[in-house]
């Protein structure tokens, strides 16, 4: 797919930083390490199989290319294997070293290795998160996708900064009027975040119109939480993200309304995934047994199926599910689950079909390595790439995002309390 299925989420970066990051430990020369931890993952773990020399001659080719120079001035007599990568590394960094930072050349080898898999991943610098993420700075609050090398809206919290602003599918063109083509993702969290209450200028391209500028000021960020509110006695559960403690607001929506209420819609629009631990637990609070769906890695024995566990929070409610072509991942995932084993009809428009597990590895107490290792299942057995989710109830695309859709899934509920 042209689409990566990394999306920017803030909990992930989040995670990173939780779990990887050493805030006492000063930046050291590590990169020959992490060139071969990353290098070992990659081979060995990567959906596809791809030979040692294709990884080391991406490689090395990504690092030249950061020099600036032609790859093919390297030792062509020497076999192309990480031998040559790691001597490849010393050598451009020895030369380069009051031009470019060796952590570059680091980042140049990875990425270029992460790259040959044609699945989304990345090397993170750790140092840069934690400058970007800190108390002090804040952010737009609005999570992206990769598209064609260009950032692509997923979804806004409209009650961010950029909320009536910017839409779902709105390309950023510049970002304080750099050109954001082709930069990678680090580099477009770090430019969204910056003081809190200063200014950041967007180039927009909204569909046929022409580019525009809209300026925002940042807020110091916060996690997605679930909302909810009532309508004619239905309740209505948003969910942006799958976000670190997503699945116990629920819970308690859950508990706190069932008795009183009708049914529910679970408003899963502009929901590119999130923490895949998180997506289950939702799933697994509305339904009572049955699979919610499987992992699967390059061998036969890299599968992991997931199973219901826990009573279900909403008994005899119906339920409907409400996505959109942004649905992804494990928000595409929670919806098959919630119609295959509770019988929930799903209304909107066909979702994303970004089915890919990712999985995050610390190569050294700077950085961290993101890349694709498995796909996800549905809970019928069909693989979430590439078609996604068809809805039972289509609607436009003009429709699906607006106060309509939510007016089509309360009339479905409707029907199905009176059968």
């Amino acid at each position: 797919m042209s689409t990566s299925s990394l999306t920017f989420q803030r909990l992930t970066i989040a995670l990173i930083l939780a779990t990887l990051l050493n805030a006492n430990a000063p930046p050291v020369d590590v990169g020959q390490s992490e060139i071969r931890l990353a290098f070992q993952f990659i081979r060995d773990d990567a959906l596809s199989v791809i030979s040692e020399q294709e990884l080391a001659k991406s490689c090395i080719a990504k690092m030249y290319e950061r020099a600036g120079v032609s790859s093919e001035s390297g030792d062509k007599t020497l076999p192309v294997d990480l031998s040559l990568a790691l001597q490849s590394f010393d050598q451009l960094r020895q030369r380069y070293i009051s031009k470019i930072e060796e952590i570059d050349f680091a980042k140049s080898c990875i990425d270029g290795m992460v790259k040959t898999t044609n699945q989304p991943g990345e090397f993170f610098d750790l140092s840069i998160l934690k400058r970007t993420l800190s108390p002090s700075n804040g952010g737009i609050e609005v999570s992206v996708t990769l598209e064609s090398g260009v950032p692509k809206v997923v979804s806004v919290d409209n009650d961010g900064p950029a909320g009536g602003i910017l839409q779902a599918g709105d390309f950023i063109l510049s970002i304080d009027h750099v050109s954001t083509k082709n930069l990678p993702l680090d580099e477009i969290i770090k430019r969204f975040r910056g003081e809190v209450s200063s200014h950041i200028v967007l180039n927009i391209k909204r569909n046929d119109e022409a580019p525009f500028d809209v300026s925002l000021v940042r807020v110091a960020h916060r996690l997605p939480e679930a909302k909810f509110r009532i309508i004619n006695n239905f309740g209505v559960i948003g969910i942006k993200a799958f976000a670190s403690q997503i699945s116990k607001q629920v819970e308690a929506i859950l508990k706190q309304n069932s008795k009183s209420l009708r049914g529910y819609v679970i408003d899963l629009r502009e929901n590119p995934g999130g923490r895949l631990d998180e997506a289950l637990s939702v799933a697994d609070l509305l339904i009572s047994k049955g699979t919610i769906a499987s992992q699967r890695g390059r061998r036969p024995q890299d599968v992991e199926t997931y199973q219901a566990k826990s009573d279900d929070k909403a008994p005899g409610l119906p339920v409907v599910v409400l996505a959109d072509h942004f649905t992804g991942s494990g928000a595409e995932m929670v919806a098959a689950a919630l119609r295959q084993d509770r019988g929930a009809k799903i209304v909107g428009t066909q979702t994303a079909g970004l089915g890919t597990i990712q999985t995050l590895i610390g190569l050294s107490e700077r950085s961290a390595l993101r890349f694709t290792t498995g796909r996800i299942y549905l809970a019928d057995g069909r693989p979430l790439e590439p078609q996604g989710v068809i809805p039972d109830v289509s609607l436009d695309a003009k429709v699906v995002d607006t106060d309509a859709a939510v007016e089509k899934a309360l009339n479905v509920l409707e029907s199905a309390v009176a059968h």
